[in-house]
């Protein structure tokens, strides 16, 4: 995107562009080990950015937005600071829990109420009511890389390819 030239990231992790308005986007940054993880906001596609959440841990790798909810978005946060929700494009924030080493993100395409997070690890978390309770499962031994849930009752955790040397 030619718009994000005009602002400098030091290290982006993900961006998130909002399905009825290309004017409002997201960028996850932050640098593994150094620092602390930051989420920028643009209302205007990009040409202005303001950072508008830091976190304790390092970086913002994942964010997740619905297409049904326009309000809703999550982010992870990488190795601490847990799983955060706004409920109003970021005018506010809610650390949903406090699960270190949170990596990738989604909301199910057909229920915003359905979202999931894996941890860098083996573990996968998901809620059926807006993230208020979590179950989770050991989903293998190799890191946990993103997630899609693709609807309620399908949701997919991508892993990272283990060696065979």
């Amino acid at each position: 995107m030619e718009q994000l030239e005009l602002y400098h990231f030091p290290q982006p992790c993900d961006i998130a562009v909002l399905y009825d308005s290309a004017n409002y986007m997201y960028v996850g940054d932050g640098t593994t080990g150094s620092g602390s993880g930051e989420l920028f906001k643009s209302t205007n596609g990009g040409l202005n950015w303001t950072s508008i959440h830091t976190v304790s841990g390092s970086e913002i790798p994942m964010i997740a937005i619905s297409s049904l909810d326009l309000d809703l978005a999550y982010h992870t946060c990488w190795s601490s600071g847990g799983f955060w929700r706004t409920g109003n494009k970021w005018g506010s924030f809610l650390q949903v829990t406090t699960t270190g080493s949170a990596w990738g993100t989604d909301i199910a395409k057909d229920d915003p109420t359905a979202v999931s997070f894996v941890i860098y690890g083996s573990t996968a978390y998901v809620s059926t009511n807006g993230g208020d309770n979590f179950i989770s499962s050991n989903v293998g031994s190799s890191p946990n890389a993103g997630v899609l849930f693709y609807d309620k009752a399908t949701c997919f955790h991508s892993k990272e390819a283990e060696s065979t040397n």
